[in-house]
Order: structure tokens, then C-alpha cells, then sequence
């Protein structure tokens, strides 16, 4: 086990790993060919009936230049869960000022999928696992729009064959001190949102006119 982060932020339950890909799917998406580096921004859904350690499936526009160092290439996918500063006056004992987080580094080996149904298949499937509520969209193979656009899409898996739990919840603290972090990290997870995207939209409504 590596000596960085600290023992005790390393997370070792595989179950956990999973857990936090399922829900937040959303990843960043790393891989270097020379001195280039390529970073995109995706959904990657886990397929666990695949090698020792399962896979990762998404899609991407076949615009985007990482396009093309998707195939047999070594890459990284990055997780972003709960993350939050912590104040010291958040404990219940002096402490200094820190920075809880929740973050999952998969490395693994990627392969762009040639088949244009398996490729539709997955995009059920990302749909299927993504659609919530009481009355979820259901995309089917015959929808128009995707069968209109599927050639744009490039779809690629990625061979899991290592992972980090990086898992940073005061757990070298007193068990007051990290359950007050805890409830910190759970108030502070979506707070600021709504008022971050309602300023954000409102600039871009202000840039398109």
C-alpha cells in the first residue's frame, strides 16, 4: 500500500469503491499521448462481469481529440464525491483548518467499442441506470434522434486493473471530532448550489443575447 495518502484515507473496501462510481458517475476522464495531455468530462457507468475488477463504459462526441487516444491506451478516471472544508470551529477540540473529501482514482486499460449496436446497447443501459422518479424516460433502439446522431458518438470501455480510495473523513480524529466533521461534510455537500447555478445561467443568458 502506498505510503501517500495516509493509511488511514486509503479506502480498501472494493464495495465502497463501487459505491461512490455508482453514485457519482460523473468522472474526469485523463490519458497522455507524448507530451500531450487529454482531460474530458463524463458519465462512465461500472460493468462488474468483466475481468478481476470489472469495467467502465461511456461515450463520447467523436469530435473531441481524445477521440483518438481512446483505443489500447492506458488511462485514468477520477470519481468526485462529497468534498468540504472544515473549520476548526466545526470540532469540538482544537484542530486546524482541513479539506474532507470523498475521491476514487480508477487506472486501467481503454478500448474504443467498434460496434455500433453494442455501442446503442450502452447507451440504454447508461440511460436505464441514470433515468430516476416515478415515471423514468425509456430509451429504446429504434429512437430516432439517437439513430440519427449514433455515428457522432464514439463509445469505449475501460479494463479496471487498479484503483485508489482516497477517503479523507477526520478519521484521525476523536470520534466527536469526526462525527462533527461528518455532518459538516453531509450540510455542506449541495449547499451554495442553487444560487452558484442560478448566477452561472444568468451569465450565460446575458452572453447568447
Amino acid at each position: 500500500m502506498n505510503k501517500y495518502p495516509p493509511r488511514h484515507h486509503q479506502e480498501t473496501d472494493f464495495a465502497k469503491i463501487v459505491d461512490t462510481i455508482k453514485t457519482f458517475p460523473f468522472a474526469t476522464l485523463i490519458s497522455t499521448y507524448g507530451d500531450q495531455l487529454f482531460v474530458t468530462h463524463v458519465p462512465l457507468i461500472y460493468y462488474p462481469k468483466f475481468g478481476e475488477n470489472g469495467k467502465l463504459v461511456g461515450h463520447m462526441d467523436r469530435n473531441n481529440p481524445h477521440c483518438s487516444y481512446l483505443d489500447k491506451c492506458q488511462i485514468k478516471a477520477v470519481f468526485h464525491g462529497p468534498n468540504s472544508y472544515i473549520s476548526p470551529t466545526d470540532y469540538l477540540t482544537p484542530q486546524l483548518p482541513t479539506w474532507n473529501h470523498i475521491t476514487v482514482h480508477i487506472s486501467g486499460k481503454s478500448k474504443v467499442i467498434e460496434s455500433i449496436s453494442e455501442v446503442k446497447k450502452s447507451i440504454i443501459r447508461m440511460t436505464d441506470f441514470l433515468e430516476t422518479g416515478d415515471n423514468p424516460f425509456v430509451l429504446t433502439e429504434d429512437n430516432t434522434r439517437m439513430n440519427q446522431i449514433i455515428n457522432f458518438i464514439v463509445g469505449f470501455e475501460i479494463e479496471i486493473t487498479a484503483w485508489e480510495g482516497k477517503f479523507k473523513l477526520s478519521q484521525d480524529k476523536g470520534e466527536e471530532d469526526k462525527h462533527a466533521a461528518k455532518l459538516k461534510l453531509i450540510s455542506n455537500s449541495t449547499k451554495g448550489n442553487e444560487a452558484f447555478i442560478e448566477t452561472i445561467l444568468d451569465r450565460e443568458s446575458i452572453n447568447v443575447k
